[in-house]
């Protein structure tokens, strides 16, 4: 079922697929895959803005 949804967003580039929602994938996905604080270099490629979201979601994951 999940993977049946998925699928749908895709095709209709709508919920997580949505461009407008690229910025938002993004962050959770480095926040999941991420190996900070390990690296502390870990977000020096991204913006400023986008780090500090990563970081809140991070603490959010977390705890």
């Amino acid at each position: 079922m999940v993977w049946h949804d998925v699928g749908r967003h895709i095709a209709n580039r709508s919920g997580w697929s949505s461009p407008e929602r690229h910025d938002e994938l993004e962050v959770v996905l480095q926040a999941l895959y991420a190996n900070y604080p390990d690296d502390s270099q870990a977000f020096d490629h991204l913006p400023p803005d986008m780090q500090e979201r990563i970081l809140a979601v991070i603490n959010c994951l977390r705890t």
